[in-house]
């Protein structure tokens, strides 16, 4: 019965995210600031532009990828590029479909448990890698927000607050990084049956953590290919905003964007949809700009994404049709 419950509740939970999403989107096109229409048309008045900023995006994931393949061998976990970009796409497709990150996340751990790899480690290195995906977007924040200030005009005023922010965030995890080798001090000992377990699949995880930690090499070398890779993003964005004939320089960009990834990671809806468009059109018009150009622009970003989450799904598909197993407990 219990279980009966917790089906009903997660399939509830489920539906709810989908109504947000599509309850965001329906408002956004009755306002006028999701036209189908006006898209379609920019579609075909550019459609290199668009099939560049899909290339450029799939180029993104390819980095990415690369950037767990170097943290995931202190693990003694050995990657090839191909196989990190395809695990990459697999953590994308369950993304896009999933509220929030962390499902992705765990899928592309689960498949790497094919190598007989404990999942503690191989959780280990993902959270590495995440630290530094998060870290490189809030130093490209804080860098682009600078350069809004230093410019002036209308972006500085939301420059001052968003250099702010991420000058903060960036701090912390910075900080935090450097620092997570000496969070396995924090553990406590205990001898009670139901926390011996889960303790030592912690104790696992953190050291493996600490172990990609304590390479501060390491550390600046991932930090530095996030940084690529939100640079990327920006020039994908730039490439959106072609695609709708719109003019906005990427230091908009790389200011406002950050803040709509903030809300597609919220697990509100699945992949965030509707969420990082509302965030757009709210920048955009603080810019001046329509409405319509963020959340369009935020729309056609998401497109060049999703592009690369078909092949992702159908690599999890594969893997799973070869005969999934289940993940192991540390």
């Amino acid at each position: 019965m219990a279980g009966v419950r917790q089906s009903i509740k997660s399939s509830a939970l489920w539906i709810a995210k989908i109504a947000i999403g599509v309850g965001l989107c329906w408002l956004l096109w009755d306002r006028g600031l999701l036209r189908p229409g006006h898209l379609a048309a920019r579609f075909q008045a550019h459609p290199f532009l668009a099939l560049a900023a899909v290339a450029l995006h799939g180029a993104v994931f390819w980095v990415m990828g690369l950037r767990w393949r170097i943290v995931a061998r202190t693990a003694d976990l050995h990657l090839g590029r191909f196989e990190a970009f395809r695990l990459t796409l697999i953590s994308l497709g369950i993304s896009t479909c999933l509220p929030g990150n962390g499902a992705g996340d765990l899928a592309k751990g689960w498949v790497v448990t094919d190598r007989d790899h404990p999942f503690s480690k191989i959780l280990g290195t993902m959270a590495i890698d995440r630290w530094s995906g998060i870290s490189g977007m809030f130093l490209s924040w804080t860098l682009w927000s600078t350069v809004s200030v230093v410019l002036g005009g209308p972006l500085s005023h939301i420059g001052r607050w968003t250099l702010l922010v991420g000058g903060l965030c960036s701090t912390a995890c910075v900080l935090a990084g450097f620092w997570s080798p000496q969070a396995l001090r924090l553990l406590p000992h205990s001898e009670h049956r139901w926390l011996v377990r889960p303790l030592a699949f912690l104790r696992a995880t953190l050291a493996t953590v600490a172990k990609s930690a304590t390479d501060r090499t390491i550390l600046v070398k991932i930090l530095a290919i996030s940084l690529v890779a939100q640079l990327m993003i920006v020039g994908v964005g730039m490439l959106c905003v072609g695609v709708l004939d719109i003019t906005v320089g990427p230091a908009a960009l790389g200011v406002l964007l950050p803040t709509t990834m903030i809300g597609n990671s919220l697990p509100l809806s699945p992949g965030g949809v509707g969420v990082g468009e509302s965030i757009g059109a709210l920048g955009f018009s603080r810019l001046g700009l329509p409405g319509w150009t963020g959340s369009e622009t935020i729309l056609v970003l998401r497109f060049a994404s999703a592009s690369w989450a078909i092949p992702g799904l159908l690599f999890w598909m594969a893997w799973k049709k070869r005969g999934a197993r289940q993940p192991p407990s540390a």
